[in-house]
């Protein structure tokens, strides 16, 4: 699951959390969702430590970083020194050129200020 692999590839524990069974709105009576549970914890090795099933239930887990060996050779491979900002810097400018006409839209600072 995208869990078990953000836990190995940031070599941390990563946890998912999601209600289980029915919701109801605060007069007890409307139902506002159907939930699937399967809130699950992954250690840093990307291996599954608890899985919840639909029903209620409390996930308890010992999450001791010492109990793992490092998951890249040390040294051999940086995940943040690998890291290549320029290919996705266009999807964080706040400038946008538009293909028809070539003219530039600069994103406001505040999403709410839009000209629409």
């Amino acid at each position: 699951t995208i869990i078990n692999s953000n836990a190995y590839t940031n070599r941390v524990f990563c946890s998912y959390i999601n209600h289980a069974l029915y919701q109801f709105r605060s007069d007890g009576e409307t139902m506002s969702g159907i939930y699937l549970g399967n809130s699950t914890v992954a250690d840093p090795l990307g291996q599954t430590m608890a899985i919840a099933e639909n029903v209620e239930t409390l996930l308890v887990t010992d999450c001791i970083p010492g109990d793992y060996p490092p998951t890249h050779p040390e040294g051999q491979s940086d995940f943040f020194k690998d890291r290549r900002p320029e290919l996705y810097e266009q999807l964080t400018s706040k400038t946008m050129t538009m293909n028809k006409d070539a003219s530039t839209y600069i994103y406001p600072s505040n999403p709410n200020d839009r000209d629409d």
